[in-house]
C-alpha cells in the first residue's frame, strides 16, 4: 500500500453502492482510487467514465492493465468506460 499511495495524499470518499472507494491524489493531480467490496456476497463493480485504459494493481502488489472493451471490463464493450468487478480484497486503480 506505502509504494502505491507514495506522494499521493487523500482527496475524497466516492460514494457507491456496496462499494468503498476513496480518491488520493499526487501533485500532477493524477488520481489514483483504492476500493473494494464492503459486501462481498452481493456484486459490486466501480466504473470509470472517460478511460480507455486502467491500472489495477491487487493487495499483493500484482499489476494488471484493463482496455476499455477488453478482458476484465465488465460490460465488454468499447465505449468511453471501463467498469470492474469488486471483490473483498482492495485494488489501486490509476488511469
Amino acid at each position: 500500500m506505502s509504494s502505491e499511495l507514495a506522494d499521493y495524499t487523500y482527496d475524497h470518499t466516492l460514494d457507491l453502492k456496496g462499494v468503498e472507494a476513496h480518491v488520493f491524489r499526487n501533485a500532477r493531480q493524477q488520481e489514483k482510487t483504492v476500493a473494494w467490496n464492503r459486501y462481498p456476497q452481493e456484486p459490486a463493480q466501480l466504473s470509470f467514465v472517460g478511460a480507455s485504459g486502467l491500472r489495477v494493481v491487487d493487495r499483493h502488489g500484482r499489476v494488471t492493465f484493463v482496455s476499455d472493451g477488453g478482458a476484465g471490463d465488465l460490460d465488454g464493450t468499447k465505449n468511453g468506460s471501463v467498469s470492474l468487478r469488486m471483490t473483498a480484497d482492495p485494488v489501486f486503480v490509476s488511469r
